[in-house]
């Protein structure tokens, strides 16, 4: 079964929006973590930008064989880059034609940025606040505060542009940063509560009142599908352009923001960036916890 098909069983027609993503930086070992999502219809989208991204390994290895076997990963195309070799031919084809993608087949990217360092320096704080979280969730999901971010600024976008809509999330399953049973509702719970907490009682505990139901929380209307699919990028090629999306906003922001110079290797790919900035509905968007680095 295609995808285009197993989508349209999902939401009784195939017209369904479909979000695909993926992360950088998630060792914690890297400056930032960047989530970076895209958002298709995939029964006007799905067939011409495969079609597009076919035609642009084609061009950039004139040779079927190549482009069927290249699986496109960001961090390998800035070594390509960076490398001065031959390889570097074929990046500094490909890596435009891809990016240019975006624009032409005009669908939104989405991003949530966290700088690590300064998370790492407020996470104590966030352990205490997920002990109270046990008693109002059934398990205690892993929290990802750059995938809850990409999260919340899809969420947004897709209930005002296409009210009445659901859409599936599809993420690379390398990424180990939720758990996929009913991710939503208890993932966006557990946001809310940080917002609420935060926002109102600064580093008071949280009030939960009497009774056996203790503390309860509406859950805003959520237009993604009980369960957050799974995919493999070496078997997607759509994963594999939210990937290099995702290398490429998080160059940017490593550059932008300082935290790398003009000499180290991902500064190569930021000056591809300007090529999907129209479609970046967050574009200038500094990393969460970049103002207390600052």
């Amino acid at each position: 079964m295609s995808l285009v098909s197993f989508v349209g069983l999902l939401n009784g027609k195939s017209n369904m929006r479909v979000i695909f993503s993926d992360e950088c930086g998630m060792s914690g070992k890297d400056p930032l973590t960047v989530v970076t999502a895209i958002l298709l219809n995939l029964d006007n989208q799905y067939e011409p930008l495969l079609k597009g991204i076919d035609e642009a390994l084609i061009t950039a290895f004139h040779d079927v064989g190549k482009a069927t076997e290249c699986e496109i990963k960001g961090d390998r195309l800035i070594d390509d880059l960076c490398s001065g070799r031959e390889k570097a031919k074929y990046a500094e084809q490909l890596v435009p034609a891809l990016l240019s993608l975006p624009f032409k087949h005009q669908f939104p990217i989405f991003y949530g940025a966290v700088d690590n360092k300064q998370f790492k320096a407020n996470e104590e704080h966030y352990k205490a606040l997920r002990e109270s979280f046990r008693k109002i969730l059934r398990k205690s999901p892993r929290i990802s505060v750059s995938f809850g971010d990409c999260l919340r600024r899809v969420n947004t976008y897709v209930a005002t542009a296409y009210p009445g809509e659901k859409y599936l999330w599809i993420h690379d399953q390398g990424g180990p940063i939720f758990s996929a049973s009913h991710f939503e509702v208890e993932f966006y719970r557990v946001q809310e509560i940080i917002r609420t907490h935060l926002a109102g009682n600064g580093q008071q505990g949280i009030s939960y009142g009497g009774g056996r139901a203790g503390f309860t929380l509406p859950t805003p209307s959520i237009p993604i599908v009980d369960t957050v699919y799974f995919g493999d990028s070496a078997n997607s090629r759509l994963l594999q352009l939210a990937d290099l999306c995702c290398t490429t906003v998080t160059a940017h922001l490593l550059s932008t923001y300082g935290y790398i110079n003009s000499a180290e290797k991902k500064a190569c790919l930021a000056s591809f960036y300007p090529l999907i900035k129209p479609q970046v509905i967050n574009d200038g968007t500094s990393p969460i916890f970049y103002q207390v680095r600052r």
